[in-house]
């Protein structure tokens, strides 16, 4: 059944506090198609379209504040939010991973390990 779901990107920051590019893994339904992001109740989110009965899938995804550094793997352009911070707006900007590089990151991943090869 298609439905839209709502994922809250600060769900998946937790470890990651305090840094200026920031990686989400989000798990959603396999081939969610996103809509958008804002910021909604003082958190981030994220729509998508989705299959609610397909399998789960872990997308990767990069937050990347203006005037800072960009990755090459940062992809797909998904949105940008402002936020208000001690008395000055900051400006953030979400890409999801190439897919490519992100499945290759995968192929490498010793579990065993929990290192790239």
């Amino acid at each position: 059944m298609r439905t839209i779901y709502k994922f809250t990107l600060d769900e998946y920051l937790d470890d990651e506090r305090g840094k200026t590019t920031y990686r989400p893994k989000i798990p959603m339904p396999r081939g969610a198609e996103i809509l958008g992001l804002a910021e909604q109740l003082g958190n981030i989110v994220l729509w998508a379209i989705v299959d609610a009965e397909a399998d789960a899938e872990v997308r990767e995804f990069v937050i990347a504040e203006t005037g800072r550094y960009l990755p090459d793997d940062a992809g797909r352009y998904v949105g940008t939010w402002q936020t208000e911070f001690a008395k000055s707006a900051l400006v953030f900007h979400l890409f999801e991973v190439k897919k490519d590089h992100y499945d290759e990151a995968v192929a490498n991943h010793d579990a065993a390990t929990g290192k790239l090869s």
